[in-house]
């Protein structure tokens, strides 16, 4: 019984999960380009399920990267609905152009993007 419960929740969370990635796609990809540098306007945003170990990547190769998470009310995603955000900036030796990013879903059904994007600082 108890496995059974295991095997529901975790059945149920995977939908909610991988609803999250598909909601909005291309909304997703055009918010992402609206609010990058200029250095990776011309990139697509490539979904990622692990943005720690892509961020652990691009250390190890010391690509430059910018670490940003943009958290909206709701499922719709537009400046109205931005409830901030924050980037750190990882100044490494490499320069790159990229977008990679992941998708949740609060309880809320907010919708949070974290983003790992090339930058092109010294």
């Amino acid at each position: 019984m108890k496995t059974l419960v295991i095997i529901i929740v975790s059945v149920i969370f995977g939908m909610h999960s991988s609803n999250a990635q598909t909601i909005n796609k291309l909304q997703i990809d055009s918010f992402l380009i609206d609010h990058t540098i200029e250095f990776n306007k011309k990139q697509k945003p490539i979904f990622c399920n692990n943005i720690d170990s892509m961020s652990k990547v691009l250390e190890k190769n010391k690509i430059n990267y910018s670490r940003c998470v943009f958290p909206f009310v709701g499922n719709v995603l537009n400046d109205s609905t931005l409830m901030g955000g924050g980037c750190n900036t990882y100044i490494l030796n490499k320069k790159k152009p990229f977008i990679y990013y992941h998708v949740t879903q609060d309880l809320n059904g907010s919708i949070i993007i974290e983003v790992l994007e090339g930058n092109s600082y010294i």
